[in-house]
Formats: structure tokens, C-alpha cells, sequence
């Protein structure tokens, strides 16, 4: 276990999750670190803009999947980022779907991690070097990414009266 740096200062963290019995075990196992100081709330987007200017966060980790909602909200994610764009951002995910990934970093996320695949001690790291201004994703997700990125899309000639420059043929 690393021990924290008596003359680094503090980070303040804001978690931000939807299901109250993993946001309490989550934010119990972050205060557990000295050098992280803890504030919790629900997901939501009002109340999460909030609570990241009253908390003065340096760092915000979001698990924007909302009970039974099946799919998560990346619009939490981007309000979040157009209110306070230099704040680090935490994406916690439970899936990798490429469009999941790819969102996420459109809107504005730093980094992207998931607790089912890495250690608890891997999410001290992560909000350590978001932090500092690098990026974290693991292999795959960057894999995903990159894909994604280089797909080039079909070019479509089109006429200024919008009429189709070619023939289907």
C-alpha cells in the first residue's frame, strides 16, 4: 500500500452515483486514503453540478447508469463538463460498447474505468493521473476508441440544390 505524501495536497472528490449501497461502499473505500477527501451524491444533473462547485472538486467519478434505466446517461457527464470544464472526470462503466466508449470522451470524460475488471487500488491510480491531466482508459477501451475514430465515412457529392452528383449506377 502506497502512504501518502505528507507534503502533496490533498484531492477532493466527488463521487457521484445513482445506487445508494454501491455509492457508500465506494466512497467509504476512497476516505480510506488519506489524501482523498470525499464528497458523495446522487447522479443527477442538477444536483451533481452543484455539488461539484460547493465541494471545490478537483476530481468527479460518475457511474451514470441510473437503476433499471438500462443504458447510461452521457448527458449527466457533458453538463457536468460545459459547468466546470477543468474538472477531472471519472467514468465508472459496466460494459464496453464502443458507443458507450466514444461518448463518454465526447463528453468530456478523462477517464473511463471499470470496477468488475480492475482492483480497487487501480482506481486510486486512475484519479491520481486524471488529475494530473492524463488521460486513462484501459487497452481494450482504447482499442475500441481508436476504431472508431478511423472509420472514415462514406463521402456523399451532392449539387448546391442538394440533388445527388452521381448515379446509383
Amino acid at each position: 500500500m502506497e502512504i501518502a505524501d505528507p507534503t502533496s495536497p490533498s484531492l477532493r472528490v466527488l463521487l457521484a452515483d445513482s445506487h445508494q449501497t454501491q455509492r457508500q461502499w465506494l466512497a467509504s473505500a476512497l476516505r480510506r486514503r488519506p489524501e482523498l477527501h470525499v464528497t458523495a451524491c446522487e447522479c443527477e444533473g442538477d444536483g451533481i453540478v452543484g455539488a461539484a462547485f460547493s465541494a471545490r472538486a478537483d476530481v468527479a467519478i460518475m457511474n451514470v447508469a441510473h437503476p433499471g434505466a438500462g443504458w447510461p446517461d452521457m448527458s449527466i457527464v457533458r453538463r457536468l463538463h460545459l459547468a466546470r470544464p477543468e474538472l477531472a472526470k471519472i467514468v465508472l462503466l459496466d460494459l464496453y460498447d464502443p458507443d458507450l466508449i466514444v461518448n463518454a470522451f465526447r463528453s468530456g470524460a478523462h477517464g473511463l474505468f471499470c470496477l468488475a475488471d480492475s482492483p480497487l487500488r487501480m482506481l486510486y491510480k486512475c484519479i491520481h493521473s486524471v488529475h494530473r491531466g492524463e488521460i486513462w482508459a484501459s487497452h481494450q477501451q482504447l482499442l475500441c476508441l481508436l476504431e472508431r475514430v478511423s472509420q472514415v465515412p462514406s463521402l456523399r457529392m451532392i449539387y448546391a440544390n442538394g440533388s445527388s452528383v452521381l448515379t446509383p449506377r
